[in-house]
């Protein structure tokens, strides 16, 4: 649709060919628009005046700028332009309402031709406000889940560190010493040297009380396994 100025309270009055045609376009259950070149309403079905809680004379022969506020005219010149352009085009807007209300729509619109050989712009306006509802309803749902997910972790890290706090020191590695090597404690040293099968026959041969130290079994201080 294209910016005009305020069209005169006057009547217009639908063509022959188009009257032809109302009784099919007043079944339909999409909101139904024909604009002659002038961008005037010449015709519009119950379906869009229902939607926009408009009476027909209130809407008939005015065109775009009676209809809609000023600063939304120049998307509405834009998509009247491309419509020229390429013979149609749709795109997602929104319908005034009578009580100042905005609709959310998507308009399909296209250029024909009339018998009179007057070039009409013929638009559908399917109301969308029950689809935007749901999308609302899963984004509120998206950001509760979110949130949920971000305090799960924040709970899951917190019971990670109270594990840890209250592990035995035993078990909690330390850091390495000199040259990078891990050190074991001598609590592991003394498992390692129980569960090796070389104790048994290193027990019938040698009493292990001759030996006051792990350090004179190895190098270093490393016992030397069998």
């Amino acid at each position: 649709m294209l910016m005009n100025k305020t069209m005169p309270n006057t009547t217009i009055e639908t063509p022959d060919w188009l009257r032809e045609m109302e009784t099919i376009l007043e079944e339909l259950n999409e909101g139904v628009v024909v604009l002659d070149d002038e961008l005037r309403v010449i015709f519009a079905n119950e379906a869009l005046t229902r939607m926009g809680h408009f009476e027909r004379g209130e809407i008939q022969g005015r065109t775009p700028d009676a209809i809609f506020p000023s600063e939304d005219l120049p998307d509405i010149k834009r998509q009247h332009e491309s419509g020229l352009r390429y013979g149609r085009h749709r795109n997602e807007f929104y319908l005034p309402r009578k009580d100042g209300g905005k609709i959310p729509a998507i308009f399909s619109g296209r250029v024909i031709q009339g018998p009179d050989k007057q070039e009409y712009v013929l638009l559908t306006v399917t109301d969308i406000s029950a689809q935007k509802r749901i999308e609302e309803q899963l984004r509120e749902s998206n950001s509760l889940l979110q949130k949920r997910q971000d305090e799960m972790d924040a709970e899951l890290a917190l019971a990670a560190h109270v594990q840890q706090s209250l592990a035995p020191h035993s078990l909690i590695r330390k850091k390495p010493r000199r040259g990078g090597v891990l050190q074991p404690s001598p609590h592991h040293w003394r498992r390692l040297w129980r569960s090796f099968p070389a104790r048994r026959w290193f027990s019938q041969h040698c009493s292990i009380r001759r030996f006051r130290t792990w350090r004179w079994f190895g190098v270093n201080g490393q016992p030397h396994l069998f």
